[in-house]
């Protein structure tokens, strides 16, 4: 038997070159084995050396065990991990799941046995790289797993369809590998989840955006409750089917075709012109929530009655006269709490009213992408700050006097304890409001 075996057969549990060179050669123990029996070790010794070996696995892997334990990541209060997942699982711009199966294996097991945290799924399609096949499989086997792993809840789909006009592959080659990829996540097949258990959909498209991929949006879509569509006009889009709409988010104000203005209870309008960009708010009478991001308007607008307004959203960066808004139901207002906008929603005239009042942060989110290597895409948020004044104190103080029948104020921790230092003085004003 030569040196090397009889070495290797030898050593000792204590002896530490061998766990250097156990744990740092590319040699398996099997191997190792092998070779001591081809140069035939006496039975014994083999089997000192698979005990020695066995020995220190033993002891490594326990190691390594209380190792995952101890760590930070697995002492975290049942509590937070509860409002991480909870977060993930509400907030539209949360963590990805794919970023929270890869924190640890406890987590990817919680992922992999929550079908919540699996109903939304971002795609971004026509951004191919050089190697479009290898990336459509890629992009189906993803769609397969979000599909079935979500099992019967309804799914929230955002698809970005905005070409990619850096990228060098064949534009048609584009459109038909993405095509493929939204017949598979409309159809549901083999799965049998199809665009019918859908509850909200959002749709990003420009003017270079093929038609054949639009037309996808008018497929049956007979469960889908919110829809957002952020695209220069909607008269490219096909007639839509959506019995069960009730919300719509636009950002040029346009309705798309086959939705009717009074079978929807909720509008956001982002970067609208209420005057110049066609939108008549009058026709929408069944509106209960109302959001305005970025618009503007003209003083001398006609007035805008809507009935069934209880909540109205103002986080405008431009100074707009709100004056033209007659809402007899509002009862819960939210704010920017920039000077700007705190002064536009000072000019609304059902104030009076208002019983729950939230402050929203003054800077603004903005939301960006981040494409992966394959193509996938990455949402995270990135403050913005575009809107830096804070409001005066007099600003504040006509706002708080503007509502009296006050009963909760919230959202931002430092609006709060501005409105709350204006109120303690006079606290005789506001008998509802429990500070």
């Amino acid at each position: 038997m030569n040196y090397t075996a009889h070495h290797l057969c030898s050593i000792s549990v204590a002896d530490t070159s061998f766990s250097h060179t156990t744990y740092h050669s590319s040699t398996l123990p099997s191997g190792q084995i092998r070779y001591l029996q081809s140069q035939y070790a006496p039975p014994v010794q083999i089997q000192r050396f698979s005990d020695v070996y066995h020995a220190h696995y033993t002891h490594a892997a326990g190691r390594a065990k209380h190792v995952r334990t101890h760590a930070h990541i697995n002492r975290l209060p049942a509590e937070t991990l509860a409002l991480i997942f909870w977060k993930s699982i509400d907030d539209p711009y949360g963590c990805p799941v794919e970023r929270l199966m890869s924190v640890c294996s406890a987590w990817m097991t919680i992922c992999m046995s929550t079908p919540q945290l699996w109903t939304k799924i971002r795609l971004s399609l026509t951004h191919w790289s050089s190697v479009p096949r290898r990336l459509y499989e890629m992009r189906n086997n993803y769609v397969f797993h979000h599909l079935s792993r979500s099992g019967i809840l309804p799914m929230d789909v955002a698809i970005d369809l905005v070409p990619n006009a850096n990228l060098s592959v064949d534009p048609r080659a584009n459109v038909h590998l993405s095509q493929g990829v939204l017949q598979l996540l409309f159809n549901g097949d083999p799965i049998g989840k199809s665009s019918k258990h859908w509850r909200a959909l959002t749709v990003s498209y420009d003017a270079s955006t093929p038609r054949r991929l639009l037309d996808f949006v008018a497929w049956s879509l007979p469960s889908l409750q919110q829809l957002s569509l952020k695209g220069p006009s909607s008269s490219r889009l096909p007639v839509l089917d959506l019995p069960s709409l009730t919300a719509l988010e636009s950002v040029n104000g346009l309705v798309p075709p086959g939705v009717q203005p009074t079978q929807l209870t909720s509008l956001v309008l982002r970067d609208v012109d209420l005057c110049g960009d066609g939108v008549d708010l009058s026709q929408f009478e069944n509106l209960t929530h109302l959001s305005l991001f970025k618009c503007t308007n003209d003083p001398q607008m006609r007035r805008v009655t809507l009935p069934k307004l209880t909540t109205l959203d103002v986080r405008t960066p431009l100074l707009m006269s709100l004056r033209f808004l007659i809402l007899p139901q509002l009862s819960t207002l939210t704010a920017a709490f920039e000077d700007r906008c705190i002064q536009s929603v000072n000019t609304l005239r059902n104030l009076g009213g208002v019983k729950r009042l939230l402050f929203a942060e003054y800077e603004w989110p903005m939301t960006v992408c981040k494409r992966t290597e394959w193509g996938f895409s990455a949402y995270y948020d990135q403050p913005l700050e575009a809107m830096r004044l804070r409001p005066g104190i007099e600003r504040l103080e006509r706002l708080a006097y503007s509502c009296p029948l006050l009963e909760f104020m919230g959202g931002l921790p430092l609006a709060v304890s501005q409105m709350t230092r204006i109120i303690r003085p006079s606290r005789a004003s506001w008998p509802g409001l429990r500070l």
